[in-house]
């Protein structure tokens, strides 16, 4: 069997002049060993659906304990391996729903604060509501403590020196004095 792209797009200098922006897309085509051929002066935006990760900082929220607690317990058919990774990936589904709806998107909840902040501070100013502007500065503080920590996470620093509990453990110290080896068969 050959594998060879004959699908082509064919332009003149001219027609380029007039689309310098031009884009040629060869899309998937099933039913066809023929792909479908996409010309446009607009890039696609193709979605790219990210990883599920674990952010350490939900930790710190109670919901996601519960969350965690109410989806392993739920029922899952099989073998004792097949019941296991049904409940990590209800895990996965459940906190993923629950980040969006309870913890939310931390980077705008901090514009938010800020912005109720700004008001309240000129609320203040005309001699009203003073515990409101304390209020949110304390809101805001925890919110920019979640974001630093999750920013820390992602920045990978002393990731493994900080490292995670694990049985009053902490991996650091499970790893301190090993050596990795690594076997060639």
């Amino acid at each position: 069997m050959t594998w060879e792209r004959l699908d082509r797009v064919v332009t003149t200098p001219e027609w380029l002049l007039m689309f310098p922006s031009a884009w040629v897309y060869h899309l998937e085509g099933r039913w066809s060993d023929h792909k479908p051929i996409w010309v446009t002066t607009e890039t696609i935006v193709r979605p790219s659906k990210r990883p599920f990760r674990f952010e350490e900082v939900w930790t710190s929220d109670k919901g996601c304990e519960a969350t965690i607690k109410a989806l392993w317990q739920t029922e899952s058919p099989g073998v004792p391996m097949y019941m296991v990774w049904g409940k990590i990936h209800a895990c996965r589904r459940g906190l993923h729903t629950w980040s969006k709806n309870c913890f939310g998107n931390i980077k705008s909840r901090i514009m938010e604060v800020e912005r109720q902040l700004k008001q309240a501070e000129e609320t203040s100013m005309q001699g009203r509501d003073h515990h409101r502007v304390s209020q949110l500065k304390k809101e805001l503080h925890i919110l920019l403590a979640k974001e630093e920590r999750l920013w820390r996470q992602r920045s990978r620093v002393d990731w493994l020196k900080a490292g995670t509990k694990i049985h009053g453990i902490s991996t650091a110290e499970q790893l301190k004095g090993t050596v990795g080896i690594i076997l060639l068969g």
